[in-house]
């Protein structure tokens, strides 16, 4: 990289694609994995790759107990190459998931290279809050639901 500015416009172009197709994806990979290292030695259960083809979840935190996922974590190399459109990748899809349960979280490399305890912080603060929240919504269930009690009755003899 030291040597780019004595380039050629057309291989600076070219060392630029490279950079976003090879070394981006491999720096991505690594941040997320150090991420995932991380919540798991707090206790977490966390879970990689999460959607389809076209689109992926970098990463979620899952409780076992619950059987849901607390918070989904989007980082911004993932997020950037799943679309094509800044509308559809920053509006829209997070529009969509959000309705389907999800809380999306976005976490920026330079965040991450910068300060790595705050953004794990960050993550399992929301995570917390999303286990107190729906373990509310559990207990109320509960409580809604119509007790029965079983009555023995005594046979004459």
């Amino acid at each position: 990289m030291r040597t780019l500015q004595f380039m050629s416009k057309e291989k600076q172009r070219e060392k630029a694609q490279e950079t976003l197709d090879i070394y981006a994806p491999l720096a991505t990979r690594l941040g997320i994995f150090k991420i995932k290292i991380e919540l798991e030695k707090l206790g977490y259960k966390v879970e990689t790759n999460l959607g389809n083809a076209d689109y992926k979840i970098s990463l979620a935190i899952y409780d076992k107990n619950l059987d849901r996922y607390l918070v989904g974590v989007e980082c911004d190399y993932t997020a950037y190459k799943s679309s094509e459109s800044l509308l559809e990748r920053d509006v829209y899809r997070p529009t969509f998931l959000k309705t389907r349960g999800w809380d999306i979280l976005r976490v920026w490399s330079r965040d991450w290279w910068l300060n790595k305890n705050k953004v794990i912080s960050n993550i399992t603060k929301i995570a917390e809050k999303n286990k107190a929240k729906l373990l509310a919504q559990h207990e109320q269930e509960q409580q809604k639901k119509p007790r029965t009690r079983t009555i023995k009755i005594k046979q004459k003899a």
